[in-house]
């Protein structure tokens, strides 16, 4: 009966050491890890699939843009334009309009928006973090002043008259 339970306690040990060594967290790739925090996780119940972590590369990063539906006839996929981050506002960023979602995103704050993706014409900066925030100005080909100026305003009355 002993040495069936040292055989028992034998498997057992052996099946906990093979769930440690399938254990550890690597990413398929070097970059920053953007949501998880190791110190919360210690000691925390996790499921398998799990996710504990989400590791961003910064040599992919990209810009999202939040457009109002307003001005969503302005944009053009291969349109440049530039970035400015709040973080550094007085150097501007030279980006590609790459695609634009076809359905518009209901922001709670901003109302309908149409979210644009655009990649950066340069490498991103070491600085950079995914998430930074900014403004964005995106050329839009030529317009009149007058028109530019009283486009939300004429918009507005042609909604309220129906003309």
């Amino acid at each position: 009966v002993a040495i069936a339970r040292a055989d028992q306690s034998e498997t057992e040990l052996q099946r906990i050491r093979y769930y440690l060594d399938r254990s550890g967290m690597k990413s398929p790739f070097q970059g920053i890890v953007v949501e998880g925090e190791r110190v919360e996780l210690m000691g925390a119940p996790v499921n398998k699939g799990d996710i504990l972590m989400k590791v961003a590369d910064p040599r992919e990063m990209y810009v999202k843009i939040k457009l109002d539906e307003r001005d969503i006839d302005y944009a053009a996929v291969g349109a440049i334009g530039e970035l400015r981050l709040l973080s550094q506002p007085d150097e501007t960023h030279r980006f590609t309009v790459s695609g634009i979602l076809p359905a518009a995103q209901v922001d709670p704050v901003e109302g309908n928006v149409f979210l644009i993706r655009a990649r950066l014409d340069e490498a991103p900066e070491a600085w950079w973090r995914p998430g930074m925030s900014g403004t964005v100005e995106i050329e839009a080909g030529r317009r009149s002043i007058i028109g530019v100026m009283l486009h939300r305003t004429l918009d507005a009355i042609r909604m309220k008259f129906w003309i």
